[in-house]
């Protein structure tokens, strides 16, 4: 295996010389560390078996701690040292910060989708597999430009589409499949604060409430709501009271909140990607595919990515759902033959 651990959030230039960022977000991630939480993001590159179900069984690792950076700053570190000579740091559109008062009403709000909805799962009945290892899924070019081209003319994208698709595959997994449930979307912040190529983590979330059956349109317009409401900027406010806390208190709050919130888990969209003519490539099928740490808190971690126009799919499942890679494995597979079958027969993506 093949492991990069990066180095720490450099000072960025549009501050002052006596003045270095402080990474809050990473700095949470320290904190949970310490109680004994995960924090390595599995990160990497894999061939999919395109004659077979797309499932990646030959990986190369690239993992990476999430206490140093996030997804977009890793696949750049990365891609570098595979000889990727342009860079891709992606900026939040609106820069513009709330303000003071606006900010205060988006947290209420933010907060208020927070409490509750806790995901109830059904407890493990048998000893569980591997918890770290991540399940992987790929699609050749061809097939992925017949999902988004089948997506798109249906005013529907891969976040919505793949989403409703997750929540209902994982509701097999509750006490009561139909009760309302939290997801977790991480928001790109870069440029908000901070120079958008600063290598560390520059990522807010917004939560989206789901309840069944939870549409692809219904993600989506959640999605924009949310963002309306500032929701990303008043989490992104509460992740740096860490400068007013110190540690004591940062431990304090995480601890208690690991306690009271149980989300179904974390859904990321990693982006679009594209090598140039300098990247070392492992394989013309290759995709790239990352997971979250994952915790009891936040049981499933999903990512889409695309990487030279072919989508790949992870999916990493905690043992406190009582399911593993297998489950997975099965999950993904089931994902697949629902977006392929949509792009040949332009029936309906809903589940």
């Amino acid at each position: 295996m093949k492991e990069y651990l990066g180095q720490s959030c450099p000072e960025s230039p549009i501050l002052s010389q006596n003045s270095a960022p402080t990474d809050w977000c990473g700095k949470w991630f320290e904190v949970a560390k310490k109680r004994g939480e995960n924090h390595v993001v599995s990160f990497g590159r894999g061939i999919p078996d395109l004659d077979h179900n797309g499932l990646v069984l030959k990986k190369e690792f690239y993992n990476f701690s999430h206490t140093e950076m996030d997804g977009i700053s890793a696949m750049n570190v990365i891609l570098k040292n595979l000889g990727q000579r342009s860079k891709s740091f992606p900026e939040i559109k609106n820069k513009k910060a709330p303000s003071r008062l606006e900010n205060i009403h988006a947290l209420r709000k933010a907060l208020k989708k927070q409490s509750g909805a806790n995901a109830n799962w059904i407890p493990p009945n048998q000893p569980i597999g591997n918890p770290h290892e991540t399940a992987v899924l790929g699609f050749s070019v061809d097939e992925t430009s017949r999902i988004l081209k089948a997506l798109a003319s249906r005013k529907t994208n891969l976040d919505g589409s793949l989403l409703s698709l997750l929540d209902t595959q994982t509701r097999e997994l509750l006490k009561n499949p139909s009760q309302t449930a939290k997801w977790l979307f991480p928001i790109n912040m870069r440029g908000a604060s901070m120079a958008a190529d600063t290598i560390c983590n520059q990522v807010s979330f917004i939560t989206l409430l789901s309840h069944p059956p939870w549409s692809s349109h219904q993600i989506q317009n959640q999605i924009k709501q949310a963002l309306q409401n500032s929701e990303h900027w008043a989490n992104w406010s509460v992740c740096s009271m860490g400068k007013y806390l110190g540690e004591a208190g940062m431990s304090y709050l995480s601890k208690r909140s690991s306690k009271r919130n149980f989300w179904m888990g974390t859904f990321s969209n990693l982006g679009s990607w594209q090598t140039d003519a300098f990247y070392k490539e492992w394989d013309s099928r290759e995709v790239w595919f990352t997971s979250p740490p994952g915790s009891s808190n936040y049981p499933i971690g999903f990512v889409h990515c695309v990487f030279n126009g072919k989508l790949s799919l992870s999916l990493k499942v905690h043992p406190f759902t009582g399911r593993d890679v297998f489950w997975a494995n099965n999950t993904l597979e089931v994902i697949r033959e629902k977006l392929l079958g949509f792009s040949k027969t332009e029936v309906s993506i809903e589940p």
